[in-house]
């Protein structure tokens, strides 16, 4: 509204400011962060499975959507286990992700509050509305 000169239409100033406030909080690093783990797996994963799992077990599509699908394994269950235990017994890898563990749970609260503003903004343009 305001790049296109109508934040006018919205006469009460505490109801613009939080609009405000809601629109600009989506920048939080919380929610867009990049974890080190992803790239820590990726380097232990080896590329044969990888290239297995992106072309059979994983889709998306134009609206961004991306969904895990059902797949046969890639491997055996022994060539599994070895990978899997090689992945358990990294303790770097372990530690980036507890991190992440914690940092989804932070993201998850704050995705909690963003839903709690989210309501009541509405609620407050709907009121804001109803006037007229």
């Amino acid at each position: 509204m305001r790049s296109a000169g109508d934040l006018h239409l919205i006469e009460d100033l505490e109801l613009r400011g939080r609009l405000a406030r809601y629109y600009t909080y989506a920048g939080n690093p919380a929610l867009s962060e990049r974890p080190a783990y992803r790239e820590h797996v990726r380097e232990r994963i080896p590329a044969e499975i990888q290239r297995y799992i992106w072309a059979r077990c994983y889709t998306s599509d134009s609206s961004g959507r991306q969904k895990i699908i059902d797949c046969a394994p890639p491997v055996d269950e022994a060539r599994a286990r070895e990978i899997v235990a090689a992945l358990a017994g990294d303790e770097a890898l372990m530690r980036e992700l507890r991190y992440w563990v914690s940092t989804m749970i932070v993201a998850s609260r704050i995705g909690e509050d963003r839903v709690a503003a989210a309501t009541e903004a509405k609620a407050a343009v709907e009121q804001e509305l109803a006037k007229d």
